[in-house]
């Protein structure tokens, strides 16, 4: 069981999604620290939620980053197992 669970809130942790903050376990696939959701540049709920009273209005997911933005061309399956099969490549 991760130590990200979240306590005492109606979501429950996965490591799609993570915890507060898009944290995720040690050991869990992450990009750049951080969950799979959380850097999505298509991620709408983060989208909203940085819109939310503002007047200029943006269509990317500000916590994504460009250079991690290719990736979502794919499944998170995929690339989280890609990945798994590059860590233990080297």
């Amino acid at each position: 069981m991760s130590r990200y669970i979240t306590r005492g809130m109606n979501t429950s942790y996965n490591e799609r999604d993570g915890g507060p903050g898009g944290k995720v376990g040690k050991d869990q696939f992450s990009i750049d620290g951080k969950s799979w959701n959380y850097r999505d540049p298509r991620n709408q709920k983060s989208i909203d939620r940085y819109n939310d009273g503002r007047r200029m209005h943006t269509t990317v997911n500000p916590q994504s980053k460009e250079r991690f933005d290719g990736l979502y061309d794919y499944d998170f399956g995929t690339v989280r197992d890609a990945a798994k099969h590059l860590a233990s490549a080297t």
